[in-house]
């Protein structure tokens, strides 16, 4: 008996097994290697379906924010691109492809200056460490392909980019220049940002804010990336600060460059205008030695054969903070230190600068061993305290500084806001 039931057990088995069988057939009427051909057809014919093509929002390292890529797609696998990499004018035609890699990969696989200088290891405005560059992707897993949107994700990154087709009647290089329009008139080194009436101070970075967040009563700061558009910034994605959720900040063109929040009115973003002195203190400052006075190439000129003596490359200098300190930063082959300095700001205008003589672990070696105080010599040492009359290129949005000492001409020293390579290059 148990033999029978154990037989009829085993056909009632193998027919539900058929029945499942059946349903996944009728539920997948194709292979998975035609599903995927399919999948790939359809990106190509979504991808050239914009007559006036895609504004890409493109992201790669979060330190980096995003920017405005606009590419038009061929069915023949030719892309025209143009960016904020480019003038606004500039356009650039090269391959794109689409492939199988675990779903449907979009691949710029010939090489675009206007899309690769997000994702070229050697960047070419020397943004990032070299090797990485602004770790953006130049490969692609399509997410979601339709009419009205477009999903990426970088193969190796991983940033999420959304494309949306360009408006019919939009000129490419109208698009990028109202852009920078919007950017040059939002754009500040500083900003008051606002919640619930408690302003904190912010000094973003390339495109993002490093806001304060209140968490159990302890303040973590919250990376925010944005993208720049028509109508202000654009956050990479929904942040929440202090309980209140953020997705932007749009630009009121009223001239009083008021930044309300595009749902929560209880929080604004308000640029502000800070005297060049205090900005030598509070920002990040890099310099060269080829637009240095006298005074500054005679100090500096000692060093190239210190170096060599060391077996280190000289490959960054800057006036800045390090841990909280204010001082000379320096990266000598592998090794990273600060040289501590003082100062006294005169005036919006005027400011007192001069070296301690002491520093971090390596930056008090390389002072005492490795002759390095002749870095921080042309600002003043021991002392030796040196007097500036400070100028700027922007007080807005300042990217240059010039230094010129007040007892002695002579001492020109430049800062920049953009990272130097090879300071010692003459």
């Amino acid at each position: 008996m148990r033999k029978v039931f154990n037989i009829w057990f085993l056909l009632m088995a193998l027919v539900a097994m058929t029945s499942c069988q059946q349903e996944i057939e009728d539920l997948f009427d194709k292979s998975s290697s035609e599903r995927i051909d399919d999948a790939m057809d359809n990106s190509v014919k979504i991808l050239s379906s914009a007559s006036n093509g895609w504004v890409m929002e493109y992201f790669g390292g979060s330190q980096y924010g995003g920017y405005n890529v606009i590419c038009k797609f061929k069915p023949n696998g030719e892309v025209t691109v143009a960016s904020e990499a480019g003038k606004p004018d500039a356009t650039f035609t090269s391959h794109y492809k689409i492939e199988q890699s675990q779903g449907v990969l979009l691949s710029f696989d010939s090489h675009n200056p206007l899309i690769h200088f997000y994702s070229d290891p050697h960047n070419p405005n020397n943004i990032g460490d070299d090797g990485k560059g602004m770790n953006g992707d130049f490969e692609f897993r399509v997410l979601k392909a339709a009419a009205d949107s477009v999903i990426l994700v970088g193969k190796k990154h991983g940033a999420r980019i959304l494309m949306t087709p360009m408006a019919k009647d939009m000129k490419w290089d109208a698009y990028l220049k109202k852009i920078a329009e919007v950017e040059k008139a939002m754009r500040f080194k500083f900003y008051n940002f606002v919640v619930d009436k408690d302003a904190k101070l912010l000094s973003p970075s390339y495109r993002t804010f490093a806001i304060p967040n209140e968490v159990d009563g302890n303040s973590v700061d919250v990376i925010c990336n944005y993208i720049v558009t028509p109508k202000g910034l654009k956050f990479y994605k929904p942040y929440t600060i202090n309980g209140k959720t953020l997705t932007g900040f749009k630009y009121m063109n009223d001239g009083k460059f008021k930044f309300p929040e595009f749902v929560n009115s209880e929080i604004s973003l308000n640029g502000i205008l800070i005297p060049l002195s205090q900005q030598v203190v509070s920002l990040s400052w890099y310099m060269k030695f080829s637009t240095m006075g006298k005074v500054g190439r005679q100090f500096w000129n000692k060093m190239p054969g210190i170096q060599e003596q060391l077996g280190e490359d000289l490959k960054s200098t800057a006036l800045g903070k390090s841990n909280g300190k204010f001082g000379f930063i320096f990266e000598s082959g592998k090794y990273q230190g600060c040289m501590y300095m003082d100062y006294k700001i005169i005036d919006d205008t005027h400011i007192q600068l001069w070296g301690t003589g002491k520093g971090d672990g390596n930056g008090g070696w390389y002072a005492k061993n490795a002759l390095f105080y002749n870095y921080v010599a042309p600002f003043g040492w021991g002392d030796v305290k040196r007097t500036f009359k400070i100028e700027g290129d922007d007080l807005q949005y300042t990217t240059e500084l010039i230094l010129t000492d007040v007892d002695n001409p002579d001492n020109v020293i430049h800062l920049y806001s953009s990272k130097i390579s090879n300071p010692l290059d003459h």
